[in-house]
């Protein structure tokens, strides 16, 4: 082989090599885009559905004869202890700036609804949840029957 001979064939294997590498670059750009084609419709038929979703699978809280319904907002929760300042209402606004927050001790076994109707223990309160809870008297104090995770 002569010299113009390999020249050519190494400027051949180049160019070879660089058509290789612009397929590799068309792949990867396509199947990014692709990527991110489905991720954008998948983002925005779930974030329609999630506005529908919380007004369809509204809890109602409901309390029996003999039982009260107390809104309020969780401040802390230690085990089945929690502590809570009342709101008065369902929006989670309390009714006085300086409100004093109340403890109360929540028996073993008693229901926690949460937003979507799922019934749970009192392991799923983490501070800061608007409730409601359902409290009985029972003698002289006052017992927690049910919690509703606003």
């Amino acid at each position: 082989m002569d010299e113009k001979t390999i020249i050519r064939e190494q400027e051949r294997l180049a160019r070879e090599k660089k058509r290789q590498k612009n397929r590799r670059k068309r792949r990867l750009a396509a199947v990014a885009a692709a990527a991110l084609l489905i991720g954008a419709a998948w983002y925005i038929g779930w974030g329609r559905k999630m506005e529908i979703q919380p007004e369809q699978t509204a809890v109602e809280v409901t309390a029996q004869t003999g039982q009260e319904i107390v809104y309020a907002i969780l401040t802390g929760v230690k085990g089945n202890e929690i502590t809570y300042t009342e709101t008065g209402e369902e929006t989670g606004q309390t009714q006085e700036p300086a409100q004093q927050e109340q403890t109360a001790l929540i028996p073993v076994g008693t229901e926690v609804v949460t937003r979507l109707g799922t019934v749970t223990t009192f392991s799923r309160l983490a501070a800061g949840d608007n409730v409601a809870l359902i409290t009985q008297e029972d003698g002289e104090e006052t017992v927690i029957v049910r919690v509703y995770i606003l």
